[in-house]
């Protein structure tokens, strides 16, 4: 099967004024970071493979030339967002003047933006509140993706901005005091049928969107863009790292698993009143949070007897730093696990 027929949805774009080596230096980091394979890395081309398609990138004499392909068109617009994000951290004025060859084929909000109404907030054990959602189309839901994000605009603003696709098919999102909150959660059980999503928000001192769970109404609109990644893991044995901001994604998990996969799970938290799917072959061990031993600790000393388990890490972010360094200290290739940061402290 060759690339076209692989991935027959791909759009493409000139990096005018990037320097190649610039680009190249990026795609590596990213790679070393989220454990993605570069088949190519040379002076003149680098190719990345993501769970959503291809990327390449080719020097120019004056710039480069970028082309994301993928096997949906969702898939394709994820590549493309996911590109003009990372430019945007280091040449913000070439992520907004960019143009992608296929801009005249969409148009208003971008293709993974649907609005959504919020119908039920309950109160999941001490820790938790569970959202419902009333979307317009949740067809792309049905896959294995596990998450997506929630668009909320600024507190008070009853006539909130949403993104929109410019004419050179780049997303425009509000900026200043209209500006949108954006994080990324787990998708805890989605009805396609019935366009219902369900997520679940660990309630902490400061948060944003725990703020908004506290206080929304029912019949509020929000945003939503998705699926995303970091789906079911296709493995026979696995260990599992989380503290509760990932709790969702670890039942998501212990739900879709087959029984034959054998492995324990580790929780850390300082109530253990989450519900939680019974696995017969996933022993649930609680971590308390005041313990000597952080999370990554207790990871690190278990790999010695599960050589050979997946590793299933996902935390905060020096927690989940401390498991990279380890991973490469000990030549374990990170593509092949997944360890993730659900949070930070600064």
């Amino acid at each position: 099967m060759n690339e076209q027929t692989k991935f027959p949805f791909r759009a493409e774009t000139r990096l005018i004024g990037l320097a190649f080596p610039a680009i190249r230096a990026l795609l590596v980091h990213e790679a070393q970071e989220h454990g993605l394979e570069l088949p190519e890395n040379s002076d003149a081309r680098v190719m990345m493979v993501s769970e959503y398609g291809h990327l390449t990138f080719d020097a120019l004499e004056n710039g480069v030339h970028a082309c994301v392909m993928a096997d949906q068109t969702d898939k394709l617009f994820i590549l493309k967002e996911s590109l003009v994000e990372s430019i945007e951290h280091f040449a913000p004025q070439l992520a907004e003047s960019l143009t992608w060859s296929d801009a005249a084929q969409h148009k208003g909000h971008p293709p993974n933006f649907q609005l959504a109404t919020v119908t039920a907030v309950t109160p999941i054990g001490k820790s938790f509140l569970r959202v419902t959602l009333s979307a317009q189309d949740l067809s792309s839901y049905a896959q294995n993706a596990i998450h997506f994000r929630i668009i909320l605009p600024p507190k008070g603003d009853q006539a909130p901005q949403w993104p929109r696709l410019n004419d050179k098919g780049v997303t425009i999102w509000p900026k200043g005091d209209k500006a949108l909150h954006r994080p990324v959660y787990t998708i805890r059980s989605v009805d396609t049928h019935r366009n219902e999503l369900v997520f679940d928000v660990f309630v902490h001192e400061g948060g944003r969107t725990t703020e908004w769970a506290q206080n929304v109404t029912i019949g509020t609109q929000i945003g939503i863009t998705g699926p995303g990644g970091g789906g079911i893991p296709d493995t026979q044995a696995i260990t599992i790292y989380a503290d509760e901001t990932a709790f969702p994604a670890t039942a998501r998990l212990l739900e879709a698993l087959p029984h034959s996969v054998g492995g324990r799970v580790v929780l850390q938290a300082g109530t253990q009143d989450y519900p939680l799917p019974d696995h017969p072959n996933l022993k649930v061990i609680w971590h308390s949070p005041h313990s000597d031993q952080t999370l990554p600790d207790v990871a690190i000393a278990d790999r010695t007897s599960f050589p050979e388990h997946m590793l299933w890490f996902a935390s905060e972010k020096e927690d989940t730093q401390k498991m990279r360094a380890f991973c490469k200290s000990q030549d374990i290739d990170v593509k092949n696990h997944y360890i993730a940061t659900y949070w930070s402290r600064t």
